[in-house]
């Protein structure tokens, strides 16, 4: 078996509220994810599913504990996952394809090149015809496609997906979610994925972790 893509280790995450009271969202979590799994985190609503995910991708820090990230502890993550959350977040004056380079833009990558990768991810999708129309114009699945497409075209590696599915109609659901299965069968990539659902995290997974 390969090594783990992803080793957490004892993480915990305390907040401190306005009354000098901590609470606990995080306690001793650990967690191992190897290259090309999709691994679903289950659990009730505020038992810290998106706290995890926050601190994975660096947004925020941990109180204790240590994420390693292909053999290396990482104390700086931002940038190191492509991190896509359960509302599509498209700018509405940026047409599709410039949505799509949202993140190169952060990382400077030249418009010549970024609008290349942009087209060439949309037609391996069939969704060059899109290019140039504005969010508007589009359905909700369709813009979580988008979504998840710029999420890629940031980081193809690693992924975190909060619920991207969970706004939209049970049909729509069901559609995206064969469409995911085929985007990530293509690229291999690591993904760790939140979700309510148990049947789309059975449908979706090669493991489930239950918070």
């Amino acid at each position: 078996m390969s090594a783990p893509k992803l080793i957490i280790k004892n993480l915990s995450k305390n907040y401190l509220l306005s009354n000098k009271k901590t609470v606990t969202a995080l306690k001793n979590f650990n967690l191992k994810v190897f290259p090309g799994e999709f691994v679903s985190i289950i659990g009730p609503s505020g038992c810290g599913k998106t706290t995890l995910f926050n601190i994975i991708a660096g947004v925020e820090e941990q109180t204790f504990g240590t994420i390693s990230l292909d053999g290396n502890i990482e104390n700086s993550r931002q940038g190191k996952f492509g991190y896509m959350f359960q509302n599509p977040l498209l700018l509405p004056w940026r047409t599709i394809k410039e949505n799509l380079i949202l993140g190169l833009d952060i990382k400077k990558v030249s418009k010549e090149i970024a609008f290349k990768k942009a087209f060439s991810l949309l037609k391996e999708f069939n969704l060059e015809k899109y290019e140039d129309q504005y969010p508007s114009v589009l359905s909700g699945g369709m813009k979580q496609k988008v979504s998840l497409l710029r999420t890629l075209l940031f980081n193809d590696s690693f992924l975190l997906l909060d619920e991207p599915f969970g706004a939209l109609d049970q049909i729509t659901r069901q559609s995206l979610q064969l469409w995911l299965k085929q985007v990530l069968k293509k690229f291999m990539t690591t993904t760790l994925f939140i979700t309510h659902d148990i049947r789309e995290a059975k449908l979706l997974s090669d493991r489930i972790i239950k918070l």
